[in-house]
């Protein structure tokens, strides 16, 4: 069995044996086999998604599967998640295709070289635009049930006074009658209930999560384009030749992302705690009262799709606490294993053999989305139901067409066969004589 010996950036002497090595390579076998079946579950489930959420047509007498803010966050996450996934496809084929490491300095190997900077920067980028956007869902929905909640307490006291909702001045001002400011005011008083964000406001903070991922994760592209275009071809370790600001920069990146990963985590706990108490209390608090007047009925229907939004919140924030909880407590373990701290040793065996298992519970939240609202939404069951079927007859209409098209062109290339017949003469009683004559089969 043989052996090697390294120093880790710590000065710490590190032996790693064949056999461990071996066992690692049976470890990778999780990441080599279960990373394309990620990314084709989590492209199809995703993409079914964004149709069924965008192609939502409402009916007469019918609520839309969530709330317009709702519906922006989760198509968003949707998009995000997507390209993440697909961002793992050139280190997939650099190391289990073309059996590829950074340290060949092949013409093969210089592709890859040359777009890992790019690869690494959009991979992090979106994966803290993910999850930015449910910390955003878990805001907007607890600021949509709080309003609920809130105004359905005030309904059961003293209704809101009329000039607290509308402004019947501003109507008048625009010649409506009073009938019409009365109808306008209570159809007010109902809509007062969707309290989140609005659909302008949600489309606003996902463009700037968007811009924000991109620039907190800048370092992770700069570090391995300045390793690239910079390396003095000695073979040395990155550490002893980088620049002091990059090794600086390497180091507050690091400490950023463990603390970015740990501050997504309390405040995800956090926040659904507090929507977690306000769902119960409001779904314990009079949901079947006999006494329940119209205007509280109406709430009461015109909150399920906050209801079902909420449902989808708390799957999805279970997956993602499940999946993301060996990912905090793993670097926690590099930070405090890494200069200029090392406190923690931290085996390379166990590295090699923990990390690929961590990878892919990591990337099992972005790809099981699908058949998380498949599972919580009854709605969401309905609507692809209905796009299912809307594909259906899509594929009869375009098969009969080119059923069609194929008949037409086998008519249009068979020969016409033209018969002339003798001219056919009769006379009628009065005299006159018709002729019929070319005539076609």
């Amino acid at each position: 069995m043989s052996q090697r010996v390294f120093n880790d950036s710590c000065n710490r002497e590190q032996v790693v044996s064949s056999d461990v090595i071996d066992k690692s390579d049976e470890v990778f076998w999780i990441e080599k086999a279960g990373l394309p079946i990620l990314i084709i579950v989590g492209t199809l489930g995703n993409f079914l998604n964004i149709f069924i959420m965008a192609g939502e047509k409402r009916k007469v007498q019918s609520v839309h599967l969530v709330s317009k803010s709702t519906k922006v966050f989760l198509l968003a996450m949707a998009m995000s998640d997507i390209i993440l996934l697909w961002f793992q496809v050139p280190t997939y084929v650099q190391v289990y295709v073309q059996g590829l490491t950074f340290f060949d300095n092949s013409t093969k190997a210089l592709g890859f070289k040359q777009f890992q900077g790019f690869q690494q920067w959009g991979s992090q980028a979106f994966i803290q635009w993910s999850d930015w956007i449910l910390i955003a869902f878990s805001i907007d929905r607890l600021k949509a049930f709080h309003h609920i909640a809130r105004s359905f307490r005030m309904s059961t006291t003293v209704p809101p006074p009329p000039e607290s909702i509308a402004k019947p001045k501003e109507l008048n001002r625009l010649g409506a009658r009073e009938s019409v400011v009365l109808k306008i005011t209570a159809s007010s008083s109902d809509g007062a209930t969707r309290a989140g964000f609005s659909r302008s406001t949600a489309i606003a903070l996902v463009v700037i999560l968007l811009v924000g991922a991109l620039i907190f994760s800048m370092e992770n592209g700069v570090y391995y384009f300045y390793r690239i275009y910079n390396d003095p071809g000695e073979r040395k370790p990155f550490y002893t030749w980088r620049p002091d600001w990059l090794t600086d920069w390497n180091f507050y990146q690091m400490i950023c992302e463990v603390a970015m990963t740990v501050a997504k985590f309390v405040v995800l706990l956090v926040v659904n705690i507090h929507l977690i108490v306000i769902v119960i209390s409001q779904r314990r608090g009079g949901a079947g009262s006999p006494d329940m007047t119209a205007a509280q009925r109406n709430r009461r229907q015109k909150s399920s799709k906050e209801k079902t939004g909420t449902n989808l919140l708390i799957g999805c924030l279970l997956v993602y606490f499940f999946t993301h909880f060996p990912y905090v407590v793993f670097q926690c373990l590099r930070l405090a294993a890494a200069p200029p701290y090392c406190v923690v040793f931290m085996p390379f065996d166990s590295f090699m053999m923990a990390r690929p298992i961590i990878t892919m519970v990591l990337y099992s939240n972005y790809s099981v989305n699908f058949l998380l609202y498949f599972a919580l939404s009854r709605k969401f069951r309905d609507e692809f139901r209905l796009l299912r079927q809307r594909w259906k007859q899509a594929l009869k209409r375009l098969s009969m067409t080119l059923s069609g098209c194929c008949c037409r062109s086998r008519r249009g290339s068979s020969p016409v066969h033209r018969t002339r017949l003798s001219t056919l003469v009769s006379t009628s009683s009065s005299g006159t004589t018709v002729t019929v004559a070319d005539i076609s089969l």
